[in-house]
């Protein structure tokens, strides 16, 4: 065989494998490829992403943008996007043998005060969470609870003259949960990500829910905000605070939002002020409540838990500033 004709033998080859492998990264919307750029790859003209190595991310174009906007180069986003496909199916009513690894929590949280936090310390979304993981439940305690029949009776100790208070804020609450209820069960068809109709009668039904422990009309209140920004990327149709990524975006807008509320920007809430921190993890805790009854007793506990989580993050990791 001729020289020549090995030649173009081996073009041949070259060409038919480089159009398969293209072709099967972008069918399968792998978030890593060794391919030529794609349509889905998205170009900026610096030095960093033009490089022996082509990037196909399946975070939205946009949220890219604002990664970089923020600073990171391609292998920060790269390892984000990582945790994005790692974690793009997690939901909360499904037995996880272990607790998310806190880099891939933060890597989560970094992504979402970027998209949505406006530039909220994501430490502090990671210290909610695992505050709130030590109850070991996705659905939080309230005054009351349903029967099988659906009668609505008092669980634990609320003054007399707490009661009917108590008792309106369960009827909201619940009237809240059952809609998310409805809407999962509309929208998310696969069984593995819906919720089983005894469910509801079964807990509380009223009390926080999901990973990031948001009250139910909290959740209504910020549902269409974190579907516009992160559904289509994950293929649903409906943001519930059960799946894992919606409800670290929810968790940080209701972050950033309680931030303006105390007379504060978002940028402020950051490990270096620890006043601005345990105020705003309190105003999360207390909902309508007044922040500052729970300073000391959550803010200051996440706070904590923040600071401790910033010394496990990997060098690696993008440092937030």
């Amino acid at each position: 065989m001729s020289r020549a004709l090995m030649v173009i033998i081996g073009i041949l080859v070259s060409i038919w494998l480089w159009f398969s492998l293209s072709q099967s990264c972008v069918e399968q919307r792998r978030w890593f490829c060794l391919a030529e750029p794609t349509p889905l790859r998205v170009v900026h003209e610096t030095q960093e992403l033009v490089s022996a190595r082509h990037y196909l991310f399946t975070i939205p174009a946009r949220h890219v943008r604002l990664l970089m906007a923020q600073g990171l180069d391609a292998e920060s986003i790269f390892l984000i996007n990582g945790a994005f496909e790692r974690y793009k199916g997690a939901y909360a009513y499904q037995n996880r043998k272990s607790p998310i690894p806190i880099s891939d929590f933060y890597l989560l949280a970094f992504y979402a005060s970027t998209v949505i936090g406006d530039g909220i310390d994501p430490r502090v979304t990671v210290g909610i969470h695992r505050n709130e993981l030590i109850r070991f439940t996705t659905v939080g305690e309230c005054a009351f609870v349903s029967d099988k029949e659906g009668n609505v009776r008092l669980v634990r100790g609320a003054r007399s003259w707490e009661s009917d208070k108590a008792r309106f804020r369960f009827n909201a609450e619940r009237a809240a949960f059952l809609d998310i209820f409805r809407n999962i069960n509309q929208y998310l068809r696969h069984p593995k990500y819906r919720i089983q109709a005894h469910y509801p009668l079964a807990s509380c039904g009223a009390g926080a829910v999901g990973y990031m422990q948001i009250m139910p009309t909290g959740w209504l209140e910020y549902e269409r905000e974190v579907c516009s920004e992160i559904c289509e990327a994950l293929g649903v149709k409906y943001a519930s605070p059960y799946h894992l990524i919606p409800a670290i975006f929810g968790a940080t807008a209701i972050l950033r939002d309680k931030a303006f509320r105390v007379k504060l920007r978002p940028p402020d809430v950051h490990l270096d002020n620890a006043g601005n921190v345990k105020l705003v993890a309190a105003a999360y805790y207390a909902g309508a409540r007044a922040a500052t009854k729970f300073i000391d007793e959550y803010g200051a506990h996440v706070y904590k838990r923040a600071r401790t989580i910033s010394r496990m993050i990997p060098e690696e990791a993008p440092q937030w500033r």
